[in-house]
C-alpha cells in the first residue's frame, strides 16, 4: 500500500505530539516529506532535545566513573592540561639528553663489565636416574631398525612413553621381556635403574 498525504498528516500529528511511530512508518514519514519537500528539522530537534538532555543525566548518575572520565576528556581537549603535559615532557626530554651524554642512568646507575663478569653462573640441572634411563633408551631405539629407519624415531611420542613404561616397570621389580625393542630398552636402561 502506498504511502499517502493522509498517512503523512495523521504521523506529522503523531509525531509532533511525541508519540513513538515505529521504524517502519517513520522511514515512510521521511521518505515522503524529503520527495515533497517537506523541512522537518525543528520538529527533530525540538523533539530530540528533551530526551537527550534527561539521558545525559541518566548516564550521569548511572555511570559517574564514565562520565568523570568524558568530563575529564573534555577538559584535556580544552587545553586544561597543557602546562602539566609541558613540564612532564621537559622532564622527560632532560633525562634524555642526560643518558645520551653519558651520565648515569637515575632509574638503573651504570652497569660496568667488572659487576657482569661478578654475576654467578647458574648451575646446570642434573638428570635424575630415571631421565638418564629414558634418554639412554630412546638412543637405542634410535640407533635401532624397530622405531623406523635407523638414525629417525617413527613416533616420538609413542617410543618415550614405552620406553617410561619399560623403565618404570623395571623400577618397581615387575618382569620385563628380554626380546625385541622392549628387550633392547631393557638391556640399555638397565644399568640405570636397579
Amino acid at each position: 500500500m502506498a504511502y499517502t498525504a493522509k498517512d503523512f498528516e495523521k504521523d506529522l500529528a503523531l509525531y509532533s505530539a511525541g508519540a513513538i511511530i515505529g521504524v517502519t512508518r517513520s522511514r515512510k514519514f521521511l521518505e515522503y516529506a524529503a520527495k515533497k519537500g517537506i523541512q522537518l528539522a525543528g520538529f527533530g530537534a525540538r523533539r530530540a532535545a528533551v530526551p537527550a538532555a534527561r539521558g545525559v543525566g541518566m548516564l550521569a548518575r548511572r555511570y559517574p566513573l564514565t562520565a568523570a572520565g568524558l568530563a575529564g576528556y573534555g577538559a584535556y581537549q580544552a587545553g586544561a592540561f597543557d602546562p602539566v603535559e609541558e613540564a612532564i615532557q621537559m622532564e622527560i626530554d632532560r633525562r634524555l639528553e642526560e643518558i645520551q651524554r653519558g651520565g648515569a642512568n637515575p632509574l638503573y646507575g651504570t652497569i660496568t663489565e667488572a659487576a657482569r663478569q661478578e654475576v654467578p653462573k647458574r648451575a646446570k640441572r642434573k638428570l635424575t636416574n630415571f631421565n638418564r634411563a629414558v634418554k639412554a633408551g630412546m638412543k637405542a631405539v634410535k640407533d635401532s631398525r624397530y622405531s623406523g629407519p635407523k638414525g629417525k624415531v617413527r613416533n616420538p611420542r609413542v617410543t618415550l612413553a614405552r620406553i617410561a613404561k619399560v623403565a618404570k616397570a623395571m623400577k618397581s621389580g615387575k618382569k620385563v621381556s628380554t626380546k625385541g625393542e622392549t628387550g633392547l630398552i631393557k638391556r640399555n636402561i638397565k644399568r640405570y635403574i636397579g
